[in-house]
């Protein structure tokens, strides 16, 4: 049995806008933010056929994308041994994500 829960979107809003100012008293980016909830609200569900013809776009394989990603996030993790929940919630800095690139 799946259970499905549906919350008002001004209620989201609402609960995201008081949630907004902790989430910035501890250092980290507003991830649960206004903006998340309008952006829900869309119709996301696009085709990619534009993109294939007239870029010649290919999709890689789910199993490449997840092994990569998985990947990633271990060298991550590797590279920056954080010890707090909101060190690890902070955004890694662009000169970490430099080295990482420059290192594959």
């Amino acid at each position: 049995m799946r259970l499905r829960l549906y919350l008002p979107w001004p209620i989201a809003w609402a609960n995201n806008w008081s949630i907004e100012p902790l989430q910035r008293a501890m250092g980290l980016p507003a991830f649960l933010s206004r903006d998340i909830v309008m952006t829900a609200r869309l119709h996301l569900a696009f085709s990619s056929a534009r993109a294939r013809q007239d870029l010649q776009w290919q999709h890689r394989d789910a199993a490449g994308m997840w092994r990569d990603t998985i990947e990633g996030e271990m060298d991550l993790l590797r590279r920056h041994r954080r010890r707090t929940l909101v060190e690890r919630l902070r955004p890694v800095e662009a000169d970490a994500l430099a080295a990482l690139a420059e290192a594959r």
